[in-house]
């Protein structure tokens, strides 16, 4: 089933652009995301290439549309900031409409026929495979902004808003006119393209407050009306539940909810049988219509977002579409799903709403739209008509048969019929002031195109011979190829008795010299005299007449009123400001007030006076007492008192206390811790360090050092014959003596010590150490200290031994 598609694309190909019929271009997306989505199939016509000719003087033309363009997509900034105040380029609707006229008064590039393009004509350059901006990668454009650009095409819901296109990804949304919320793109129709664009359907204008206007000369959509004429008629119901659209040669079903009408149990989502699904459903339901062979095709597909976008009319809303269209059940409340993928973020899909025109994108997996299945209808009749080897634009080309149609030549001749059913049909080209050859042509459809239904036209009359027929010959009777008709009435330069008219200052060649707008002045006239001005690119300036000025205070009449110095005097009739009134009686300031707003609160001259702290309302505020503060003092040191009905209060200053012992003047008496011995907390050693005895610590506790000696060791009893120094005197066993003699020891001999004075702490015995060379029973010198337990007695004469003989050794 793919193969006739494949044919009739590739005659496409060569077939031309037609009036009457259009072929709609491929969008640009190769990526493919689900089976049967656009960048699977890429239908429509595939873009030329190079897409696009730089013709290196600032304009560019697009191959596919023919449309031609300014290099510069943001030209009002780059050659006219001057002209937007902001210097951004982004204008209200007017302002840009504004632009356009004036870059065609000034013929820029050599043109004065720039348009600010319509809704189709700026959606055409978008690659929707792109963003960031939404055009065809190399494209040679500069200063490309990715943003909102103003369309000729108003808003048909809400006339006081127009149509523009985001070149950041493509969307098409409505935009206030009174806004700067738009840049402009100039356009026109400089080329020959691979197809035409067809019209907006838009055919009436709008002022920025929405209200009907005139179209003549604003430069709208409505007024240009860019792009190839609809056939007549334009929709076809074949009376099988499809309805054919001869403008594009789609065919679709008459239902537009055709899901809830036909399979609503394929809607089993959380709103079941209303036919809004996600956009894996869509495809879905149409690959459910392919395999089932719905009206007998295998070939329906969810349109690119191109071929929906193509049902819009923007003269219309609530639909969108137009006027008389044969279907039914279309919905208005929701958009309907196209196949097309939105690069920007791959999880939307491209959407478009029947009820206002929108196209924008919508999340996949979370929102619910429409379905309306298409298939081309391949059908086709296309042909062209030559005079004198050059098409011949303006012919009307009727066709009859089982779908009788009417289309019209485009500037290269060609004409196309679309989506034709089989049978027999029959062609006739009429324009007046011509005859053709063959007059008509009949022909047999059976599925395929037929091409090559071609006819030669010539005159019907030429009396001058100059190849113009007569009806349209603007000098019949002498020959003027070039039809020269320099002051527009219809009548050749070389038959018009008056031929070239005046110049005029409008920025146009009235006179046909080759020169705009030359040697034009006039008188212009101020209100303080007269002088002359000239005329440049359409416009007076530089008049020479006095200036009207600001009036000053100089006693002259500088804005020539009639009036000197009015509305610069002051109101006592002097230059400058009044004078200021001063508390004095007078009425200084001459507006009939005595001392206003110099009395103070209380009445009188100057400053109201200070509030003091007296409980009274010194300063007439009507508070008493209020934010006052004075410094307050104590031996301590100073603070911040207030005042509280007439009595100083709550001083800071810091207060005496009584003195502790902690290193402070706490009274404030310039002495430290008088009356204390110590500082509280201090620590100081206590005891000894002089043999076995190691020194404490005391703690200042109230004053005093605590008599405590906490951790100390202190001295203890001499313990004879242990090399050590108990009792801290810092001698090593003092006062040890032999039993015997007090010299030299036998035989268990003992020593005893005389214990210091005057606190002995133990009792000791001295007994015989055995010598390193004595002899029998282990005697020998020396001696060893034994602790006395044999019995009272002994104790008793030892103590009394050391009353009556103090510091004397004794002997036992």
């Amino acid at each position: 089933m793919k193969i006739l598609p494949a044919i009739l694309f590739c005659l496409l190909q060569f077939a031309g652009p037609a009036f009457g019929a259009v072929l709609l271009p491929q969008t640009g997306q190769y990526a493919t995301y689900a089976s049967g989505d656009d960048g699977e199939l890429r239908t429509g016509l595939a873009w030329p290439i190079p897409r696009f000719t730089d013709h290196g003087d600032g304009s560019i033309t697009d191959t596919l549309t023919g449309l031609t363009w300014s290099a510069d997509a943001n030209l009002m900034a780059t050659r006219d900031p001057a002209f937007d105040p902001d210097g951004d380029g982004k204008v209200s609707f007017q302002e840009a409409l504004n632009y356009i006229a004036k870059i065609n008064r000034e013929s820029y590039l050599g043109h004065s026929d720039w348009r600010l393009p319509n809704r189709k004509e700026l959606m055409s350059l978008i690659d929707f495979s792109r963003f960031d901006p939404v055009l065809p990668l190399y494209h040679p454009f500069s200063s490309v902004v990715s943003g909102p650009y103003w369309s000729s095409t108003t808003f048909a819901e809400r006339p006081a808003r127009a149509w523009t296109v985001d070149l950041y990804d493509g969307q098409i949304w409505d935009t206030t006119k009174t806004g700067n919320g738009g840049f402009v793109w100039p356009v026109r129709s400089g080329g020959t393209g691979t197809l035409q664009l067809p019209k907006t359907g838009q055919i009436r204008c709008y002022d920025e407050g929405g209200y009907s206007v005139s179209c003549t000369g604003t430069g709208q959509d409505g007024d240009v009306g860019a792009g190839s004429v609809w056939p007549t008629p334009r929709f076809t119901d074949l009376g099988d539940g499809s309805v054919l659209d001869h403008l594009t040669g789609l065919m679709v079903p008459w239902d537009g909810n055709l899901m809830a009408t036909r399979d609503p149990a394929f809607d089993n989502d959380d709103s079941p049988g209303d036919g809004r699904v996600y956009w894996t459903d869509a495809l879905n339901y149409i690959a459910k219509l392919n395999n089932e062979l719905f009206l007998g095709h295998n070939d329906w597909r969810l349109p690119n977002v191109i071929e929906l976008e193509s049902f819009i009319d923007s003269e219309k809303y609530n639909p969108a579409l137009p006027a008389g269209v044969p279907f039914g059940n279309v919905q208005t409340n929701a958009a309907y799903w196209s196949g097309t993928t939105q690069a920007a973020d791959t999880g939307n899909g491209w959407v478009v709403h029947m009820g206002s025109g929108y196209m924008v994108a919508n999340f996949k997996a979370n929102r619910k739209r429409y379905v309306w299945p298409v298939r081309l209808a391949r059908g086709m009749i296309t042909g062209s008509i030559l005079f004198q080897g050059t098409g011949l634009a303006g012919v009307t080309v009727t066709l009859k048969g089982t779908t009788s149609l009417t289309a019209g030549t485009d500037r290269q001749g060609a004409y196309t019929f679309l989506g034709l059913e089989d049978g027999n049909y029959t062609l006739t080209p009429t324009l007046d002031g011509y005859v053709f050859t063959p007059s008509g042509l009949t022909l047999n459809i059976l599925g395929f195109p037929v091409t090559g239904q071609d006819f030669t036209a010539s005159c019907l009359s030429d009396t001058d011979g100059d190849n113009i027929c007569d009806p349209f010959d603007n000098c019949p009777g002498i020959a003027n190829p070039d039809q020269s008709d320099c002051n527009g009435d219809g009548k050749g330069d070389l038959c018009d008795p008056d031929p070239f008219p005046p110049e005029v200052c409008d920025g146009i060649d009235n006179n046909c010299n080759g020169s705009i707008d030359e040697d034009l002045t006039r008188d212009c006239v101020t209100a303080c005299g007269t002088g002359t001005e000239i005329c440049s690119a359409g416009i007076w300036v530089n008049c020479t007449a006095p200036p009207v000025l600001n009036e000053i205070c100089d006693g002259l009449d500088n804005n020539c009123d009639g009036t000197v110095d009015e509305g610069v005097t002051n109101a006592c009739g002097t230059c400058g400001p009044a004078p200021d009134e001063i508390c004095d009686g007078l009425d200084n300031n001459c507006n009939g007030q005595v001392d206003e707003g110099v009395t103070n609160a209380c009445g009188t001259c100057g400053p109201a006076p200070d509030e003091i702290c007296d409980g009274l309302d010194n300063n007439c505020d009507g508070t008493v007492d209020e934010n006052l503060t004075r410094t307050c003092s104590t031996l301590c040191g100073t603070g911040i008192e207030t005042c509280a009905t007439g009595t100083w209060v709550n001083c800071t200053a810091p207060q005496p206390s009584t003195e502790i012992c902690d290193g402070l003047d706490n009274d404030c008496n310039g002495v430290i811790d008088e009356g204390c011995s110590c500082t509280d907390g201090a620590t100081r050693s206590c005891g000894t360090d002089v043999g076995a005895c190691s020194p404490g610590m005391q703690t200042c506790t109230g004053g005093v050092w605590e008599t405590t000696c906490t951790g100390e060791i202190p001295p203890q009893a001499e313990i004879c014959g242990d090399g050590i120094d108990n009792d801290c005197n810092g001698i090593t066993d003092d006062n040890c003596v032999n039993s015997n003699d007090g010299t030299s020891g036998g035989d268990n001999e003992t020593s005893v010590p005389t214990p210091p004075a005057p606190q002995p702490t133990s009792l000791e015995t001295v007994s015989p150490a055995a010598s390193s060379s004595g002899g029998g029973g282990g005697g020998g010198g020396g001696c060893t200290l034994t602790t006395r337990k044999n019995g009272w007695s002994g104790d008793l004469l030892y103590l009394l031994h050391l009353i009556f003989f103090p510091g004397r050794r004794r002997h036992a």
